[in-house]
Order: C-alpha cells, then structure tokens, then sequence
C-alpha cells in the first residue's frame, strides 16, 4: 500500500475508532472504571503508522509509549 492509501485507511479508521473510543469510556464511566487514552484516535498523522494505515510504525510506537506512561504514572500517583 502506498502512502496516500495508507491517509486513506488512516483518515477512516480514526474517524471508526473514535467514536469507539468514546463509546468505550461512557460505558467504563457507567462502571465505575477509569479508561486511560493516552492518544485518542485521529490525533495522528499517516507518518506514525505503518503502510497498512492501522498499526503504529517505530515512530508511531515510542510516541505512544511515552504518552502511556504518562498516564501510567498520572493514574498511579492519584492513587496514593
């Protein structure tokens, strides 16, 4: 797949999934469960993924990561 396929497939997907990520934390709200999105669909550029548009590249991966881990420590200090 070529670049321009892949903003394609990038552009539909961050439009599905955030809907699903909106979707998944009204649901976790009405069960008193805390949902961590660290990167909410559509927040990122084609650059980030791989060619098939959905899975995260190397850069896409570590940017994440690092935002996850933030959360991470966010949630962990609230808890104390």
């Amino acid at each position: 797949m070529n670049y321009v396929g892949a903003t394609v497939l990038t552009s539909f997907f961050s439009f599905y999934l955030s809907s699903l990520d909106e979707v998944l934390v009204k649901a976790a709200a009405l069960e008193n469960v805390k949902v961590s999105v660290p990167l909410p669909a559509g927040t990122l550029g084609a650059e980030y993924f791989r060619a098939d548009g959905f899975h995260l590249n190397e850069k896409g991966a570590t940017l994440f990561t690092k935002k996850l881990a933030r959360e991470l420590r966010l949630g962990m200090t609230s808890l104390q």
